[in-house]
């Protein structure tokens, strides 16, 4: 069995408080649980849960509050695991980028404006250059809650130009929702599609690997049956001269037989 670990990276405000009045009714305020439990329910699903095992990765359910001269980033990093080792990054956003690092981002050259981007980042070169862990990027676009910071709004803004610009640092596409359900759809589709395509890959890779040794293997066959029919055959003995056994017998002729003495020596 196979373990998938998905690391879910987002800014604190899609874990608002369920009673914040911007919360849409009926809603769970927290998608980063969410997603977490959309991906715990793969476990349960027939057709993936005899093949694999879905990890989520929250650093508030796995990252101890160590408290030591650190960054918290540094202290996930450490503490849990880093974006580039695992097999997914889910990364959620809203109205906020987040809280910026000391770090400096060798792509923009500025500070990174968040662990959020930093854990994105992270995946993101690690993807280009291996093509894992895959990136998935998705956009909550529910009203901004009233107490949102307008700069926050702008870097967000301009983290998804940065996408969709195809002469920008990043290239790529994401998904907008507008509900838990619509998330929770995205989610388990795009990773349904995702693990069909590994397969894929993975049995094209299997097969051409295996097709030249195959072929190797049938010819072994073929030989070796021939050299066993060879061996197991039962030698005939070769046959004798066959031996005839001529008898010769003289006569004498009865002269009442009518027979002409011409005839009797040609007898």
């Amino acid at each position: 069995m196979r373990e998938i670990r998905v690391f879910i990276s987002s800014p604190s405000d899609l874990r608002r408080a369920p009673d914040d009045s911007s919360t849409v009714p009926g809603e769970p305020a927290d998608k980063r649980q969410l997603v977490s439990e959309v991906i715990r329910a793969l476990n349960e699903r027939p057709t993936l849960r005899e093949r694999y095992k879905f990890i989520p990765y929250l650093y508030e359910e796995l990252t101890p509050p160590v408290v030591g001269g650190q960054e918290a980033q540094k202290v996930v990093d450490d503490q849990m695991l880093r974006p580039r080792d695992t097999d997914m990054v889910i990364c959620l956003f809203w109205s906020r980028m987040g809280t910026p690092l000391t770090d400096i981002n060798p792509d923009t050259k500025r500070p990174y404006e968040s662990g959020t981007e930093y854990e994105f980042y992270d995946a993101y070169r690690s993807y280009k250059r291996r093509r894992k862990p895959i990136p998935l990027v998705y956009r909550y676009k529910a009203p901004v809650p009233h107490d949102s910071d307008p700069e926050q709004i702008a870097k967000v803004i301009a983290f998804f130009d940065r996408i969709s610009d195809q002469k920008g640092g990043l290239q790529g596409l994401w998904k907008d929702f507008k509900s838990p359900n619509e998330l929770k759809a995205l989610i388990n589709n795009d990773v349904e599609l995702l693990i069909a395509r590994q397969e894929q890959l993975s049995s094209r890779v299997r097969d051409r690997i295996l097709q030249p040794i195959n072929l190797l293997f049938a010819a072994v066959l073929v030989i070796l049956a021939i050299i066993l029919a060879v061996l197991i055959t039962p030698r005939v003995p070769p046959l004798e001269p066959a031996q005839f056994n001529v008898a010769i017998a003289g006569f004498v002729l009865d002269p009442a037989s009518g027979i002409s003495q011409a005839d009797a020596q040609e007898l």
